[in-house]
This record gives C-alpha cells, sequence and structure tokens, in this order.
C-alpha cells in the first residue's frame, strides 16, 4: 500500500511538474516572438495626492534605479536592433524600387538602399545579420513611414472616392435616361393617342353612313315591297266581291310571287 501511495504521489507531482514546465515554455515562446518592453513605475509625489508632481522627489527615484545611466547608455549605443529582413519588411515601402520579400533575393542590400534614401551620416552600423540604430534615426524611419503610409491612403481613398462617384453617376445617368425616354415618348403618345381617337371617330362614322346607306335603301325596297302587297291584298279583296276581266301576265305573276311568298 505505502509502495502504491508513493507511486502515486510521485506520478501526481510529475504530471504538475509537467503542466507547469508546459505553461513555462509557452510562455517563453510568446515572449521570444515579442519584443516587450519594461515599464518602471515611479511617484509623483511622497503624499499620495492627485496633481502633484515633486520633481526632486521623482529624478532621485530616477537616478536611485538607474535610470538615468540606462538611458544614457541607450543614447550612446545602438538600442534599436532588427534582422534584415525584419527593417526591409517594415520600412520597404519607403523605397518604392524595392521588391517584395518573396522577390529578394539579399536583404541586406536592401537594407542598405534604404539607409541610403533615408539616413544621413554613418550613425547607422551594418552587422552580419542585424543593422544596429541609434532612437532619432528609428524616429526617422517611422516618420518617413507613416508619411508615405498617409500618402498611399489618400490615394486609396482618391481612387475609391472616384470610383464611389463614377458608380454613383452611372446609376443617376441610367435613372436620367429612364426619365428622359419616359418623357420624350410622352408627347409621341399623346400624338398617337390623338390620332387613334380621331381614327376611331371617323370609322365610327363611316359605318354609320354605311349603316345608314343600307337602311335607307332596304327600307326603299321594303316600302316598295309593302306597296305591292297592299295592292295585292286589294285587288284580292276586289276579286273576291265581284268578276274580274282579264288580268295582265305581268300583274298575275307579281301576284303568284306575293301569294309564294306569304304561304311560305
Amino acid at each position: 500500500k505505502d509502495f502504491a501511495k508513493t507511486q502515486l504521489s510521485s506520478a501526481k507531482t510529475q504530471t504538475v511538474l509537467s503542466q507547469y514546465r508546459t505553461s513555462l515554455e509557452a510562455l517563453m515562446t510568446a515572449l521570444v516572438r515579442c519584443q516587450p518592453f519594461f515599464i518602471r513605475c515611479i511617484k509623483p509625489n511622497d503624499f499620495k495626492q492627485p496633481n502633484m508632481f515633486d520633481q526632486s522627489f521623482c529624478c532621485r527615484q530616477l537616478r536611485h534605479s538607474g535610470m538615468m545611466d540606462t538611458a544614457k547608455i541607450r543614447s550612446m549605443g545602438y538600442p534599436i536592433r532588427l534582422t534584415y529582413a525584419d527593417f526591409v519588411y517594415r520600412y520597404r515601402i519607403i523605397v518604392p524600387a524595392i521588391p517584395a520579400a518573396y522577390k529578394m533575393k539579399d536583404p541586406k542590400t536592401e537594407a542598405q538602399r534604404i539607409c541610403r534614401a533615408v539616413l544621413t551620416g554613418n550613425e547607422h552600423q551594418l552587422g552580419q545579420t542585424k543593422i544596429f540604430l541609434k532612437q532619432h534615426q528609428s524616429t526617422l524611419l517611422e516618420l518617413e513611414r507613416d508619411r508615405v503610409l498617409e500618402k498611399s491612403v489618400v490615394i486609396l481613398q482618391k481612387y475609391m472616392r472616384t470610383w464611389l462617384i463614377k458608380k454613383r453617376f452611372k446609376q443617376l445617368r441610367a435613372a436620367a435616361v429612364v426619365v428622359q425616354k419616359r418623357w420624350r415618348g410622352r408627347k409621341p403618345r399623346q400624338h398617337y393617342l390623338v390620332i387613334r381617337h380621331g381614327y376611331l371617330r371617323l370609322q365610327a362614322v363611316i359605318r354609320s353612313r354605311i349603316l345608314h346607306f343600307s337602311f335607307v335603301k332596304l327600307r326603299s325596297k321594303i316600302t316598295g315591297l309593302q306597296a305591292r302587297c297592299r295592292g295585292f291584298l286589294i285587288r284580292k279583296e276586289k276579286k273576291a266581291l265581284k268578276p274580274v276581266p282579264e288580268e295582265d301576265v305581268g300583274d298575275k305573276d307579281i301576284d303568284q310571287w306575293i301569294t309564294s311568298i306569304f304561304e311560305a
């Protein structure tokens, strides 16, 4: 039992240690990837009062903490140290002739081109794998980079605004063409409607005249037929009342035709 407990406790301790080691390695990996800057805080006064700055007290803290000496050493040395690849990747936009990273053959040569274009003097140093800069040189490079970026942003905004204005103009022009088309078609449409209305009235008048002439012609024929029928009826009544002399052949044929009509 004691042996089992010992094995269990050792396994548990080993697991905790392995987890701690894993987390520590992950933290160290993250620190290596980054560029950490440590900030040392000082007290503005010894009374913990707001809006109260004691210059002598702050200078004494800086002197005792070694920050004054550190600042002097950094100003005399090269605090900014970058590899050639990182240096060119960050500042290559300053010199447009420098190719992209995947087309670059010698980053050191391209770094020298950037330094000749921006920096003056020989205060920067070129090492085997890194370039060493002073603080004011790094500031100058950053200012130049910001200027180029700002100029690029302005150009990009100009093209973007131009594209948006062109797009809006095309939409307005298309809408204007539609409005013009409708407006230009309005007068011909009205003219067409007037002509169509006139044609319809003309057709109505012509049809009315044709029907009128047909009616008049038919009425005249019916009137003649009615006269013949009345004459036939009168003659028939007279024939029934008294003997009639020999009739005319033409009138007899007409009377037979009228009789056949009534019998039908």
